[in-house]
């Protein structure tokens, strides 16, 4: 029998103090987390325990994941899009995001490689955490709603128009 990972000795981190220190926090914590989890074997391997302890790793970091957004999605947004000057489509938003904060959000090759997974229950559920990120912008800023479904619109009547030519 497999002996359980131990789980991170670690405190979760108190956030509000800056963008860059909090993610420097959240980051550590969470690359701890992640360390946990790998090492309770691949997802579809996973029984009894060892299942219910990766669980509680998820929601752990999770958890951890929501706070750091809720006090900083806006800045990321803001940072990423110059202040709203720029306007992205959500997989372009979600890959910068994720290039510029790895440790909080799944790369797009980490999604690619998910979705490649034929079960369910050989995913991480990696899309949760980019959902955790969308939600706290579009929630908090309505300006990012009217410009990510603007862009999306944008793009959709560009490619009516290539179709109709």
């Amino acid at each position: 029998m497999q002996k359980l990972a131990s789980r991170p000795a670690q405190a979760e981190p108190a956030f509000g103090a800056s963008l860059a220190s909090d993610a420097d926090a959240a980051g550590a914590y969470l690359a701890e987390m992640e360390a946990a989890l790998q090492g309770l074997g691949p997802s579809a391997e996973r029984e009894g325990e060892r299942r219910a302890e990766a669980q509680a790793i998820k929601e752990s970091a999770r958890t951890v994941k929501e706070r750091f957004f809720r006090h900083h999605a806006i800045a990321i947004y803001d940072e990423i899009t110059g202040r709203g000057a720029r306007a992205l489509r959500v997989s372009e938003l979600l890959a910068a995001a994720s290039s510029r904060y790895p440790a909080l959000l799944p790369t797009p090759e980490v999604i690619k490689q998910e979705r490649a997974l034929m079960k369910q229950i050989a995913k991480e559920g990696h899309e949760v955490d980019q959902g955790l990120f969308l939600a706290a912008v579009l929630l908090r800023e309505p300006i990012a709603w009217t410009m990510i479904a603007s862009t999306a619109i944008v793009v959709m009547c560009v490619a009516g128009a290539r179709r109709l030519a």
